[in-house]
């Protein structure tokens, strides 16, 4: 058992983060004190979770504003807490980290969810990259471990700032349920799409396509800068009635809406590394879940589609690409069927309950 005190900065919003409720859980079964800062964003109701969760009331949502205040409040919390490593999830929160230790001793780790300076709102914005470069360059060689989501981004980050990154890929919880599902008949029409809505995930050619498709919906799980000009262009085109968004769903309700899914959508433009070498929770998530899904043809997901065979690919988010792929799955039942089936071979292997074994390895390490 385990008697270590973790700290966790996180600037996301804690209710729907499929994967830190994960490690969380799994860090909190094995022993491990877990002690969370973070924002209150929404209203949804966190009594149910197990570990010491401490929130507050943002003044700024928004911008650099907003980072300011989560890093200048997580400092002063911090000050007054006793504990033996602290977790600074993505590089928004890493400041903190790095200046508390100039007056705590204490093991700092590094979560990063993403190559952050490489993402689509920063990449492209001189100014803003530079000084999240400096962040990064500063504060990044300071962390005692460091691990991330897919192996490209471990790699391009561990030559770019001289620091090993180990994997921690965004696993889902295996489920028996996948099984059952796979024995009946599939009757689902809907399409789904979960996570952000925002820049470069090709949502906007996603319900463009939806004018071509017959006999399906579209449903989409999840909020972001695009909701309410997606909104409108589902509107414009007529299709209020076939595009369904249905908000943002805590990690129960998501997965029930995914089990019932048709296919799922994981298509992404190239806009920045951190996308290019993405491995993202929804395209574990639509595996262990037994549905195939249309992915875009980037490294990570080519690589693991090669050794599964669970995805349609396509090169890139144009409306023709998309009406194709969701066509072949629609009129070839033995290659959906196919593919459905390699997804429960793949759910076994692609699991959190396998993946956890090495999170633990990582902080056992540190704690003793």
């Amino acid at each position: 058992m385990n008697t270590g005190k973790l700290h966790f900065l996180t600037f996301g919003d804690i209710p729907y983060d499929q994967r830190m409720l994960r490690i969380w859980s799994s860090l909190y079964d094995a022993g491990y004190e877990i002690v969370i800062f973070g924002r209150k964003l929404t209203s949804q109701d966190i009594s149910h979770l197990s570990f010491k969760v401490k929130r507050f009331t943002p003044i700024f949502e928004k911008g650099f504003l907003a980072y300011f205040e989560y890093n200048i409040r997580a400092f002063f919390f911090l000050l007054g807490q006793k504990f033996t490593i602290l977790c600074c999830i993505d590089l928004d929160t890493l400041p903190t980290g790095y200046f508390l230790k100039f007056f705590r001793k204490y093991r700092l780790v590094y979560d990063a969810h993403e190559y952050f300076t490489e993402s689509p709102e920063i990449v492209n914005r001189p100014f803003l990259k530079k000084f999240w470069e400096a962040v990064a360059f500063t504060c990044i060689p300071k962390a005692d471990h460091c691990y991330t989501v897919s192996r490209s981004i471990g790699l391009e980050m561990s030559v770019r700032y001289k620091k090993n990154f180990d994997l921690i890929r965004n696993l889902p919880n295996f489920s028996e349920d996948t099984i059952e599902e796979l024995s009946q008949e599939h009757q689902s029409s809907y399409i789904l799409y979960q996570g952000a809505m925002n820049v470069g995930r090709g949502l906007e050619n996603l319900i463009l396509a939806m004018v071509e498709v017959q006999d399906k919906e579209l449903w989409l799980a999840g909020e972001g800068n695009l909701s309410d000009a997606l909104k409108s262009l589902a509107f414009e085109n007529g299709l209020q009635d076939k595009v369904k968004f249905l908000g943002n769903l805590t990690p129960e309700a998501l997965k029930s809406v995914t089990e019932k899914a048709w296919i799922g959508i994981n298509i992404l433009e190239l806009l920045g590394k951190s996308y290019y070498f993405s491995l993202a929770n929804k395209f574990f998530d639509y595996i262990q879940c037994g549905i195939p899904q249309i992915c875009i043809d980037f490294p990570e997901y080519k690589t693991l589609n090669d050794e599964y065979e669970i995805a349609i690919m396509i090169p890139d988010t144009k409306v023709s690409n998309i009406v194709t792929a969701i066509n072949k799955l629609k009129y070839y039942p033995k290659l959906y069927q196919k593919l459905r089936s390699n997804c429960y071979n793949a759910s076994s292997e692609l699991n959190w309950n396998k993946e956890s074994v090495k999170l633990l390895d990582i902080y056992n390490n540190l704690t003793t």
